[in-house]
């Protein structure tokens, strides 16, 4: 029984710019984590990045208290002994020739506004540092055809999908997603004996939201803390609580912290 506290990390931890975490944000995480309550990051990040961004600036004595579900399920990883673990679905992997493809398509047409971050099992096409967001979602409409064009072409548009998001385009699996992302945290509450009766989920995208749902359909409790733009909510009531920090990411995560009893 206890808390447990699931994190989205671009636009939640950090402003989805600047992609830094804040000191203080980072030692609330660490309390949380050394007061024995489980914090699991549900994220489309690599684990390499969300360890060395995230994991590796927090000061903490306690790391088998952290999960990460990266790339949207696809790569997990947790603390055992001296050492993290690192299990990789490969396969959601997409094929690498097509993941040639979009290497090839971005160092010849669009490496001004982006890059490919390195993953396991989907294609990230992420905005480099210090460019205007309009630019880069101008560029990314654009980048959007060639890739739809490419799942046509290779007959492959019944198992990927590609999810455009404020920062980045993923080509991933359909069955990757925070859904998947967060049900592997199920299982390691199981493999840890744990149930916990309070669930916190943060997020700030409309895919985000199926971090709560999830927990919500599993029949626990769930509180929803939003803190994206309130327009990408659904008009629709949501079946649990919803706390909106509009457009405020990493402050409004940190305001939330500050405020409830941790």
């Amino acid at each position: 029984m206890g808390k447990i506290w699931l994190f989205d990390i671009d636009g939640v931890l950090t402003n989805p710019q600047k992609k830094k975490v804040p000191k203080a944000l980072l030692l609330k995480l660490s309390i949380l984590i050394d007061s024995n309550q489980p914090v699991a990051f549900v994220t489309g990040r690599s684990f390499a990045w969300a360890k060395a961004r995230v994991i590796d600036q927090l000061d903490i004595k306690n790391p088998k208290n952290v999960f990460v579900s990266a790339e949207k399920g696809g790569v997990l990883s947790h603390f055992t002994g001296k050492k993290w673990t690192l299990t990789i679905d490969k396969k959601l992997a997409p094929p690498e020739t097509l993941t040639n493809k979009v290497a090839k398509l971005i160092d010849e047409k669009f490496s001004k506004f982006m890059f490919l971050e390195p993953k396991f099992t989907m294609v990230t096409i992420e905005i480099r540092d210090g460019i205007d967001l309009k630019k880069f979602h101008d560029a990314q409409k654009e980048l959007q055809k060639y890739l739809e064009s490419y799942l046509v072409r290779d007959n492959l548009e019944k198992e990927f999908n590609i999810d455009s998001a404020i920062i980045a385009t993923d080509v991933e699996n359909k069955l990757s997603g925070k859904r998947l992302g967060t049900l592997r945290v199920f299982d390691w509450l199981q493999q840890r004996n744990e149930n916990p009766d309070q669930f916190f989920a943060f997020g700030d995208t409309r895919s985000d939201i199926d971090i709560a749902r999830t927990v919500f359909e599993k029949g626990h409790k769930v509180e929803f803390i939003f803190t994206g733009k309130k327009n990408l909510l659904p008009n629709e009531k949501l079946p649990f609580p919803v706390i909106l920090y509009d457009g405020k990411y990493e402050k409004g995560t940190l305001d939330f912290l500050t405020k409830i009893s941790i």
